[in-house]
């Protein structure tokens, strides 16, 4: 007999088996206690040859097979042994109905939205508005609008810097509406036609030369050399103005003022009588011409319309020197960009 079977009882052979069942039950995981299963191993005396434990092994779980779905097309519904289960196509199918829950959901989200909206508009609503025959009244702001309807035969550059450098709130639109020079070209030989039959009759008539007349028949051969050689072109061109005011008077004060700022130019204005909501709209950032008074201008005058330049000094980047008086504009400037770094300020002590 061995010296195993003498110790333990039992012989190299079980002992073997002993250690494999062991291994096994170490290397399989388990939530369960190794301590009992060591004990049913190891021998003792009532039991001296114990028999390894089997480890139950859990039986798998078959899944039958499921197609594949067609690439397009309806959706497709594969039944399975526990229920039905839908697979839906990648693409979308403006045929297929949708449900009630969709539906449904879909309602709730317009409603939302539709609550959303209000809720913002009447945030930035005023509290009234009463339009006028010349005015309109919101809140407690008084605006009134005007527009342009005749300008000089030479429009000088930069002709809007006084308006742009007015110091006053206002707001102005500027609309440009490009026309084909076929069109101006058939008009420009009608109107000359009509000038040279003027000034025939006048000379059968033995009147003399009329100085204004010269001048038109000038003007509308120039503008038929330009636009033949494609040196100009020509356009129908609007402005709106909109003055706002604390009160009536105030308007009334602003009013004169605009007047004077642009009557100065032989630029002519008048007040959108009948059409002040119109006009406001024309004003506002909705680009919309509702008031559809223009003047025809060509390229070389309408050049001068943009204000190039006016009393603000303002750069992309910078550093904030302060608020310019003139206009309420920001000062902001950047010396180091200039040639010479240098710069004195003068202001008042204090």
């Amino acid at each position: 007999m061995s010296e195993a079977q003498n110790q333990g009882g039992i012989s190299a052979e079980e002992a073997a088996k002993a250690r494999s069942a062991l291994l096994e039950l170490i290397s399989t995981p388990t939530t369960g206690d190794a301590g009992d299963f060591e004990k049913e191993l190891l021998p003792t005396p009532e039991n001296p040859n114990p028999a390894p434990a089997s480890v139950p092994v859990p039986e798998p779980i078959t899944v039958p097979e499921v197609p594949a779905a067609p690439s397009s097309g309806p959706d497709v519904t594969v039944p399975l042994e526990n229920g039905v289960s839908s697979i839906e196509s990648d693409t979308y199918d403006p045929n297929r109905k949708i449900t009630k829950e969709e539906a449904e959901e879909i309602r709730k989200g317009e409603k939302e939205y539709r609550e959303a909206l209000a809720f913002v508009k009447d945030a930035i609503a005023p509290s009234m508005m009463r339009v006028d025959a010349t005015k309109i009244q919101i809140g407690d702001v008084y605006v009134r609008s005007f527009f342009t309807y005749a300008y000089p035969d030479f429009l000088e550059g930069n002709w809007l810097s006084p308006l742009i450098n007015w110091d006053v709130k206002f707001d102005m639109s500027m609309f440009v509406y490009p026309i084909d020079s076929a069109y101006i070209m058939k008009y420009l030989r009608k109107r000359l036609t009509e000038l040279h039959s003027e000034r025939s009759i006048n000379a059968d008539k033995g009147l003399i030369n009329d100085p204004a007349l010269e001048a038109q028949i000038q003007d509308v051969e120039e503008l038929r050399a330009s636009l033949t050689r494609g040196q100009e072109r020509y356009f129908h061109f609007s402005i709106y103005i909109t003055i706002y005011g604390e009160s009536e008077d105030h308007l009334k004060k602003l009013s004169n003022t605009f007047d004077t700022l642009l009557s100065g130019r032989n630029i002519l204005t008048k007040q959108t009588f009948l059409r002040s909501e119109q006009a406001f709209t024309a004003t506002g950032p909705f680009a919309k011409d509702e008031v559809g008074v223009y003047r025809n201008i060509s390229t070389r005058g309408l050049s001068t319309t943009f204000p190039f330049t006016s009393n603000s000094l303002s750069q992309d980047d910078g550093i904030l020197y302060g608020i310019n008086t003139h206009n309420n504009s920001l000062v902001i400037f950047d010396r180091f960009r200039t040639e010479n770094a240098n710069m004195v300020v003068f202001a008042k002590s204090g």
